[in-house]
């Protein structure tokens, strides 16, 4: 399968980040970078379920490492 450049771009913010590219960290990312205003996990899997099957519990961990190492913080409403 070859990459987009947008792909390696999200590989890329990934590995500086410290963080393992798996396809459903990629496909969440992605999908956080598109969006114009903060999204709730719920938001963010109906989104995946579109492209990816992916567990509500994996969101969540995702969501939790990609705040750990700064890549997105919490917003309050």
């Amino acid at each position: 399968m070859k990459k987009n450049i947008y792909d390696l771009s999200v590989m890329e913010t990934l590995q500086q980040a410290g963080i393992a590219g798996t396809p459903q960290r990629l496909a969440v990312l992605k999908i956080l970078q598109n969006a114009a205003q903060p999204l709730s996990v719920g938001v963010i899997r109906e989104k995946l379920e579109t492209k990816t099957r992916i567990n509500k519990v994996t969101v969540y961990r995702i969501i939790s490492l990609f705040k750990k190492q700064g890549l997105i913080r919490d917003v309050l409403s």
